[in-house]
């Protein structure tokens, strides 16, 4: 179940892959837009990770986490990374979208995504605005 999504460009210099998180019940799920290249520059893959993989076997990344590659056209692909809510602020865009989310008291669902913001940013004490 999707709890919270959000859209962002990755900074600079890695603005062409687009980038668009997810908050869901067992973790993070990131999705990345963009070319091979450019998405092991921008620090979202590892050409071991993109690499062609065994037909039924599921690609994993080096924490034994889903990864999943799909061609959309010619040369653009997506690639979508989940991970534990613990682990994911170290991929790339996790982080900008942990700062710019909107968390307003009163929201039903903020309860609990402040205390996956808290763990996640290591401040256990933090308060909703």
């Amino acid at each position: 179940m999707i709890r919270y999504r959000r859209s962002i460009q990755l900074p600079a210099p890695h603005g062409a892959v687009r980038c668009t998180v997810e908050h869901w019940t067992d973790g993070i799920a990131v999705f990345y837009w963009g070319t091979l290249e450019q998405f092991v520059a921008a620090g979202c893959a590892t050409p071991a990770m993109l690499a062609p993989g065994r037909p039924g076997r599921p690609r994993k990344d080096a924490d034994g986490d889903r990864v999943t590659l799909q061609q959309i056209s010619g040369t653009r692909y997506r690639l979508m990374r989940v991970k534990p809510q613990a682990a994911a602020p170290g991929l790339p865009g996790v982080s900008e979208w942990l700062a710019a989310y909107p968390l307003r008291r009163g929201d039903d669902r903020a309860e609990a995504f402040q205390r996956f913001l808290c763990a996640a940013l290591g401040n256990a004490g933090a308060t909703l605005p």
